[in-house]
């Protein structure tokens, strides 16, 4: 998957950005709610991912840097995140 795990327990607050020109550019948006309500689960713990094996960091959590997406495009494509894709509002996705 062209990534590798920095940390666990990596952000609190769920605010990501971008850093590749294209991939859901724009300001800093929230992916995820730690805590969850009536229509979403909370994401207690969601992962750091670091690329790897030619892998591009994609998305950053504005609270400390640590990389919440990698993606991959050779003889395939692949975006990792390190939180439940099913969490990214539908206003964003």
């Amino acid at each position: 998957l062209h990534y590798r795990l920095a940390t666990g327990h990596a952000a609190r607050r769920g605010t990501v950005f971008s850093v590749r020109p294209g991939f859901l550019q724009g300001a800093e948006f929230g992916a995820f709610q730690p805590e969850g309500d009536e229509t979403h689960y909370g994401v207690e713990a969601p992962d750091a991912l670091a690329p790897a094996n030619g892998g591009t960091l994609l998305l950053r959590y504005a609270e400390n840097q640590f990389g919440a997406a990698v993606g991959y495009k050779g003889e395939y494509g692949v975006v990792a995140f390190g939180f439940p894709f099913e969490t990214i509002p539908q206003s964003v996705a």
